[in-house]
């Protein structure tokens, strides 16, 4: 993808003192704004993860600082071909009422 982004999560100590759970639900779901914009535009997006975050050559080239973790790539850019539909089931097939 033309455009690659990664995304930190800052889980150590921070000021002001939010839970470093509170700062994950959070940078998942701007990063869920991320791919629905980029969507929204035109644009093919996903993420990529892997092994690959947990590399030291990688947290030194991001100058990760103690507490800062990789968490995933975002990768935007051109669809090259789209592929085909599939069928999805429905809702009722797989959920009920209490």
């Amino acid at each position: 993808a033309p455009l690659l982004m990664v995304a930190v999560a800052c889980l150590g100590r921070r000021e002001p003192d939010i839970p470093a759970l509170e700062r994950t639900v959070s940078m998942g779901a701007a990063i869920q704004n991320i791919l629905l914009g980029a969507h929204a535009m035109g644009f093919g997006a996903g993420l990529t993860s892997g092994q690959a975050m947990n590399s030291a050559r990688l947290g030194q080239l991001l100058r990760l600082a103690p507490g800062e973790h990789a968490v995933c790539c975002i990768n935007i850019g051109r669809i090259g071909k789209r592929r085909p539909a599939r069928l999805r089931p429905m809702p009722e097939h797989f959920t009920s009422n209490l």
